[in-house]
């Protein structure tokens, strides 16, 4: 479930990571709700009305002007895109590591719904069948290109990782950041 210390110092920075639809943005609205931090989505940094989506060069920009906050959860994967930086200055980083399937099934069940994550102009309910395509893809193929890439930046960084490959691991975790 951890890789974790047994004593936590306060926890303020909190990175949650994971595939597409594996439950990020839930779960960080637990930890948000466990330890009093606001969240910020990386998908609301990255994309644009109708899916359009900022430079990279913005969206480290902007990426950058939040890890500068001193308090967060950060909500995104975005493992391409400063994911370095992101560990370093967090407390504590949550990998929600669960099965391509799942997240398949989760993604295509949340077809249509309205998300709060995202822009305005940005969410499933405006996804056209060629991103729809694109969001399968990614998730197919998390476990090649993201996964390995959290792995390694977790050993490079981070000494507090918790890497939850079920969601019966959650508890464990929101009770260990809430007696920090």
């Amino acid at each position: 479930m951890t890789d974790a210390p047994a004593t936590l110092e306060r926890i303020a920075r909190v990175c949650v990571l994971g595939n597409i639809a594996s439950g990020k943005s839930f779960l960080a609205s637990r930890i948000s709700d466990a330890l009093g931090l606001p969240i910020a989505h990386l998908d609301q940094l990255y994309w644009r009305p109708g899916w359009s989506h900022v430079s990279r060069a913005e969206f480290l920009t902007r990426q950058r002007e939040l890890l500068a906050e001193d308090r967060w959860i950060i909500d995104g994967t975005f493992s391409e895109f400063g994911l370095d930086d992101r560990f370093r200055r967090a407390d504590a980083v949550v990998f929600l590591d669960v099965g391509a399937t799942t997240c398949l099934r989760r993604a295509l069940a949340r077809r249509g719904d309205r998300r709060t994550d995202l822009p305005d102009g940005a969410d499933d309910t405006a996804l056209g069948p060629g991103r729809a395509a694109s969001f399968l893809a990614e998730i197919a193929l998390f476990g090649v290109w993201d996964r390995p890439r959290i792995l390694r930046a977790a050993r490079r960084n981070h000494a507090r990782f918790f890497h939850l490959t079920s969601w019966n691991d959650e508890p464990d975790v929101l009770a260990a950041l809430r007696a920090a």
